[in-house]
């Protein structure tokens, strides 16, 4: 989304900055290619091929750091990569806990673990549901149709999209499923494969894209899960390997932009929409209207989508509910009860008892920022 600098109008008698794409940032990522030997599953130790730097451009020259939607070279051969794991059946029993596994950074999430009881969830990210087993089950609202997700009808699927902020439940009969979190800031909603941007709720089986991609996130779980603390994946990487090319994207306005990379470094800290209005010199209505028209969300709901999403950093940690809940940003763990229990559909309780064996992969800002928070408590 680039509108055009005149779409707002100007500013203190001076043009509005031209659109930049969010996420092209400088950075040095290298996408790093697992070795499979051919013809058979993934053994022994990995040998990661090194790919030459996924290079992007400067975002208005004003943020910096490792964040989504790597522009530039790309990493050929990436959506292949899992070529050599056998699809046919599962490398462990799904019931093995070894399978609970969790890929995250600043822009994506890669969920591989337990369901937990069918609940009313409503995320700020794109998901993207996958059967790792047996079908799952979904059930949406529909606001046009005047259906809350309570008490919309279940359908089946294996692979199953919900838009951001759409209410609904999910169930499977497996004990296991897998999910991928796509943030909305960090790509551009009309370049998204049509399988993503044209479904709410199942993939019909007879997409041509759908089975393709199934097979994508299975191989990506099991590779994870045999590979993922050898190697660094990046976000470009990561779009390679599931979606099969990097996801375009989104241009968002330059002072909006570094609105944004402070919130997804650091959601804990407290900071306002006056704050961050007077930060980039904007009048504070100025700055919401801004806000909500270049991301597509009100500057709140972003703000408690990042804090509620920051807890996924903390879920394996040995610590007070009342500490994690202070330590991401919450004045009290009545707010934070209630905030987690509103996005996920489960009390944080629930949430950290069905974490106890789950390993967590991947690095961000917003991870060393809750390492530290661990590591000052």
């Amino acid at each position: 989304m680039s509108p055009p600098g005149s779409a707002f109008g100007a500013l203190a008698g001076r043009a509005e900055p031209e659109a930049q794409p969010f996420g092209r940032h400088k950075l040095n990522a290298v996408c790093v290619k697992p070795h499979l030997p051919q013809g058979g599953a993934a053994s022994g130790p990995a040998k990661p091929d090194l790919r030459r730097p996924l290079v992007g451009g400067t975002f208005g020259g004003t943020v910096g750091g490792t964040v989504g939607g790597i522009a530039g070279e790309t990493a050929d051969g990436i959506a292949g990569e899992f070529a050599g794991i056998d699809m046919g059946a599962p490398l462990l029993p799904l019931s093995d806990r070894r399978n609970r596994v969790m890929w995250l950074n600043n822009d994506r999430v890669f969920y591989a673990g337990l369901l937990g009881p069918v609940s009313l969830r409503t995320m700020g990210g794109w998901l993207v549901y996958a059967s790792l087993g047996a079908p799952l089950r979904i059930a949406l609202e529909d606001s046009t149709a005047g259906i809350g997700a309570a008490d919309a009808p279940w359908q089946t699927a294996q692979l199953a999209v919900v838009p951001p902020w759409v209410p609904h439940r999910v169930a499977c009969d497996e004990r296991l499923i897998c999910s991928i979190t796509i943030e909305p800031e960090t790509v551009d909603a009309a370049a998204l494969p049509a399988w993503l941007r044209q479904h709410a709720g199942p993939v019909p089986a007879s997409h041509p894209d759908a089975l393709p991609m199934l097979q994508r996130v299975r191989a990506a779980h099991a590779w994870l899960r045999c590979h993922g603390q050898q190697v660094d994946w990046q976000t470009g990487c990561f779009d390679q390997a599931l979606f099969g090319h990097m996801l375009a994207p989104r241009r968002v306005d330059p002072r909006i932009a570094q609105v944004l990379q402070g919130m997804r470094d650091d959601p804990a800290r407290l900071t306002s929409a006056q704050d961050c209005a007077a930060r980039v010199g904007l009048s504070f209505s100025r700055f919401l209207h801004l806000f909500k028209a270049e991301v597509g969300t009100p500057f709140r709901s972003l703000r408690t989508w990042k804090r509620a999403r920051s807890l996924l950093h903390h879920v394996t940690r040995d610590a007070s509910l009342v500490h994690v809940a202070l330590d991401t940003g919450y004045p009290d763990s009545t707010h934070f009860s209630h905030s987690i229990r509103q996005v996920y559909g489960l009390k944080p309780r629930e949430l950290f008892a069905g974490s106890r064996q789950l390993t967590v992969l991947g690095d961000s800002p917003a991870a060393r920022a809750a390492a530290r928070a661990e590591a000052w408590r």
